[in-house]
């Protein structure tokens, strides 16, 4: 055996496998690769996947879905009524829904697929639209998406994955495009903004003053003052929007001032006599407090609301428990009775809020959605504007009704869902809501009737073994989304992009229902 150079090699072989069959020329010889080999005739994209492959079915269940939404926007839109075409919409969905398939959902990376998958270039023709393609097209077709998952719903139905027996209602925590560090009080908003711009005409009067080799470090904070001006103004604009005031500090006027002082002695000194009789007690809750001190609990509720962290809590706690001195008293006093719940906002993301989760709390959204216990598929999905369940009850009927032109039989929902106003509408609607009440607060005299009328209910056995098929429909579609496909982020701001995000997520999840049961009516 005699030792080849790295240039003879080069010159030589083309592979590993070809270096190894000259290396040792008693081994079997291989097929190799010869990728300079000229095509003898035009390549015919549709011989380079198979019939079953999930490209083809996506395009051929696109064509049986009514997408004049897309196309009516573009024929209203008068920028396109010269210059170069859009790309066609039907085309742009179907490789946007492929591409969510393959769990990517970067714009950037649904280009890159245009060129790298053999499944996108058949989808695409072959042409390749920049990543601000892409995204634009979702940012301007963001409220059509809930028509999209309408169509591919109907889809499900005819093809016989959904009968409607029982449906499962639940959210999920999605975090939003936003630090929740940039969630602030809205009392605060004004003064912010003064104290960002105050020191930002200072920046720039050391910018001007300052030597060239340190102008790069004031440049960067010059950025950052800027971008916290920019969010204050945003948030000041929308609640300017939603006709919300910024909320005050303290009372204006002598008599409106007396009055605080007055409430806030009375209140002060129940809770003083409370912290002297519970010297041996732990834990003690509101729901206590307010049975002892007679103080409503929307007041006492204001107060455990404005206590974020849970180091705060764990001070209130402390403070419940042992019997403090008159120096510490006061102090933790002031943060339990008199530092009101002031609505907060986030200047990044303006319509996200934060969300408590087992002792933590989360910038996101509520993400809901109901799912057929048939086959798992989605029949209803959505955003609540507020950090509660309660509204998405009315919502998944009336979806439902419009989407599928029938009603449910059943709908199984947490305690989150179960108040006497969501058990009247799924009455009306004649929907069997089966809801647990929860428990029952401390204090609280007896439950509403309705309320006692659904846990009688749930005492059945036939009725519990219905309930408890609830979790088993509707987790596993969020387990697929957050732990196999990653997706725990929106990486878009506002309730509506956001929204249209989330249908598009649903409607993949149903659509590949579809491709894996093989079934296209």
């Amino acid at each position: 055996f005699k030792q080849k150079t790295a240039y003879e090699i080069g010159v030589r072989l083309v592979g590993s496998e070809m270096c190894i069959r000259d290396r040792f020329p008693s081994m079997r010889k291989y097929l190799t690769p010869n990728r300079d080999q000229s095509l003898l005739f035009p390549p015919d994209l549709r011989d380079w996947i198979p019939e079953d492959h999930l490209a083809k079915w996506m395009i051929r269940a696109m064509e049986k879905v009514d997408l004049s939404p897309f196309y009516r926007y573009h024929e209203e839109d008068k920028k396109a009524a010269s210059g170069r075409p859009p790309y066609d919409p039907a085309m742009m969905l179907t490789m946007i829904f492929y591409a969510l398939a393959l769990r990517e959902s970067s714009s950037r990376k649904i280009e890159a697929l245009t060129y790298s998958d053999i499944g996108a270039r058949y989808i695409m023709g072959n042409q390749h639209p920049d990543h601000s393609v892409f995204a634009e097209f979702r940012d301007v077709h963001k409220k059509n998406m809930e028509w999209a998952f309408a169509q591919v719903l109907y889809l499900c139905h005819s093809g016989g994955l959904i009968d409607l027996s029982l449906v499962a209602i639940d959210s999920t925590v999605i975090k939003a495009s936003a630090n929740k560090a940039n969630t602030i009080r809205t009392d605060e908003l004004e003064e912010d903004l003064a104290k960002a711009i105050c020191e930002a005409e200072r920046l720039l009067r050391e910018l001007d003053a300052k030597d060239a080799h340190d102008r790069e470090e004031l440049k960067r904070r010059l950025k950052k003052e800027k971008a916290r001006i920019d969010g204050f103004n945003r948030a000041l604009k929308h609640l300017e929007a939603m006709n919300v005031k910024p909320a005050i500090k303290r009372p204006e006027g002598p008599k409106a001032q007396a009055d605080y002082e007055e409430k806030r002695s009375s209140v002060r000194s129940q809770l003083a006599q409370i912290f002297k009789e519970s010297r041996q007690t732990k834990g003690l809750s509101l729901h206590i407090l307010a049975e002892m001190t007679k103080i409503s609990m929307a007041s006492l509720s204001r107060y455990e609301n404005a206590l974020r962290t849970p180091s705060e809590q764990d001070k209130l706690r402390i403070a419940l428990a042992l019997d403090l001195d008159a120096g510490a008293l006061p102090k933790v006093l002031d943060k339990i009775a008199f530092k009101a719940a002031i609505p907060r906002i986030n200047t990044i993301d303006v319509e996200s809020y934060l969300i408590k989760r087992e002792q933590t709390y989360y910038q996101g959204y509520l993400s809901q959605i109901a799912v057929d216990s048939k086959s798992q598929v989605v029949v209803a999905a959505g955003i609540s504007p507020t950090n509660s369940d309660q509204t998405f009850v009315a919502q998944a009927i009336t979806q439902i009704a419009q989407n599928l032109q029938q009603t449910p039989k059943t709908i199984a929902a947490d305690s989150g869902y179960c108040s006497e106003d969501n058990l009247k509408i799924a009455e009306e609607a004649g929907v069997d809501f089966l809801c647990p009440p929860g428990k029952l607060r401390p204090g609280a005299v007896r439950r509403s009737e309705p309320l006692r009328q659904m846990e009688a209910r749930l005492a059945e056995p036939a009725t519990w073994k219905t309930y408890l098929m609830r979790a088993q429909t509707v987790e596993p579609v969020f387990g697929d989304k957050k732990l196999n496909q990653g997706f725990d982020r929106y990486f878009v701001r506002g309730l509506v992009k956001v929204a249209g995000d989330w249908f598009q997520k649903m409607t993949v999840h149903n659509l590949m229902k579809l491709f894996r049961a093989q079934i296209l009516p």
